[in-house]
């Protein structure tokens, strides 16, 4: 699997400087924080590649495995809300793979 590094890099950068522009943190916290959001911005590029590999229908079984749970808290919402839209994106795929099939 290939990531688009420049695109992980140029989105952790933009997001420390955002943050060292807001009030409450120091310019010599920018290496930090940097490497909080290359870590953040590494970790949405391997889960976008991961369920870019996967159909609709399996991720449906994977919300549907999170819908059963008997309680929710707050990270399980986050993780349903990022598995609709991976679905979303997979079901568009599918749609226009079988539109260039036909």
């Amino acid at each position: 699997m290939t990531y688009n590094r420049s695109k992980i890099m140029k989105q952790a950068w933009s997001q420390a400087k955002a943050a060292i522009a807001s009030p409450g943190y120091a310019r010599h916290q920018l290496c930090e924080l940097f490497a909080q959001f290359l870590r953040m911005a590494w970790a949405v590029a391997k889960k976008a590649a991961r369920f870019a590999k996967m159909t609709a229908e399996e991720i449906g079984y994977l919300i549907l495995s999170l819908e059963c749970k008997d309680r929710l808290n707050h990270s399980d919402f986050q993780e349903l809300s990022e598995l609709r839209s991976f679905q979303c994106t997979a079901r568009d795929r599918e749609t226009i793979a079988a539109k260039l099939a036909a």
